[in-house]
């Protein structure tokens, strides 16, 4: 179809007198003029044109002999032609390097290096928390690390290694699922238990309370160090007992309790701080124990 300035005009007009909206007739005959069966067919298919519609369409311009010989042979392509839809990946891969700059405070951007890396994982099935557990699991391991906290790009982390990447991550990330009722719930007991001893008396804000609160749900670092105690058979109560004995402790000297949070608690230091916190309780139970019973004697000589 060889369309010019008063072909176009026409048809304009003809679509006015036949009620035909959205100008879907004139992008009909556009899609005609470029000779390709792939165009004519996105077209088709992307304004959901019916059967009906586009029979109806033929004839009306044919009607006005605006179709050539070779428009009819691109109508008769039309239908064996197949039309390869290519997969946007960028929202979900924005989302992921997005994460990574998040927790390694940075500013990498979306390159077209970086689609051509992560695209072909997606591609595998692989999705944003695959993505999102590793960005967490490396940068728990690499962070601390001079040499290796340069790694944490997504040029080394989504790389060839990534499959084993997502595996190491996931033993991880099983070991936290599996435990995950059990951290929650010696979280909160922290929690409790910080407010109820650090209080502004000992230059603690309110809102330094809350900053300390969200941090502590949010470290996949600390979770990792829950579910690495929990697995080593030390019970819930056990490690509560620590906890509590050991913010009472530091929070009895003022230069401790900038250093008081879960992380460092369960540090490697861990089982000497439990032992200590196990012989203060069953130190602090004997002694009340005698003072019961000899309470107990003197009230039974006396109302002898």
């Amino acid at each position: 179809m060889n369309l010019n300035a008063n072909i176009i005009q026409d048809i304009i007009n003809l679509q006015s007198s036949l009620g035909v909206v959205n100008n879907k007739l004139l992008t009909f005959a556009l899609a005609f003029s470029t000779g390709k069966a792939t165009v004519l067919k996105t077209i088709q298919q992307e304004l959901s044109f019916s059967k009906e519609e586009v029979d109806s369409y033929i004839d009306i311009l044919n009607a006005k002999n605006y179709l050539t010989k070779k428009d009819f042979e691109t109508i008769g392509r039309v239908e064996n032609t197949k039309i390869v839809t290519k997969e946007d990946h960028t929202e979900l891969i924005t989302e992921v390097i997005n994460h990574l700059n998040l927790i390694t405070k940075s500013r990498r951007k979306v390159t077209d290096t970086r689609i051509k890396i992560l695209t072909p994982w997606i591609k595998r099935g692989f999705k944003l928390e695959h993505f999102v557990m590793v960005n967490l699991f490396f940068f728990s391991r690499w962070s601390n690390d001079p040499e290796l906290s340069e790694y944490l790009r997504p040029e080394t982390l989504y790389n060839s290694k990534f499959q084993a990447r997502v595996d190491d991550s996931n033993i991880a990330f099983e070991k936290i699922h599996n435990h995950s009722d059990s951290i929650a719930d010696i979280i909160k007991f922290y929690m409790t238990t910080f407010n109820q001893h650090i209080t502004q008396d000992n230059s603690f804000s309110v809102d330094k309370v809350r900053d300390i609160e969200v941090f502590e749900f949010q470290n996949f670092e600390l979770q990792k160090k829950i579910a690495f105690w929990l697995s080593k058979n030390i019970s819930i109560e056990n490690i509560k007992i620590a906890i509590e004995e050991t913010i009472v402790s530091w929070s009895q000297k003022e230069e401790l309790i900038p250093r008081i949070n879960l992380l460092k608690i369960l540090d490697n230091k861990f089982p000497e701080r439990l032992s200590i916190s196990l012989n203060k309780r069953n130190n602090s139970a004997a002694i009340a124990s005698n003072n019961s019973g000899v309470t107990s004697v003197a009230d039974w000589l006396e109302n002898k």
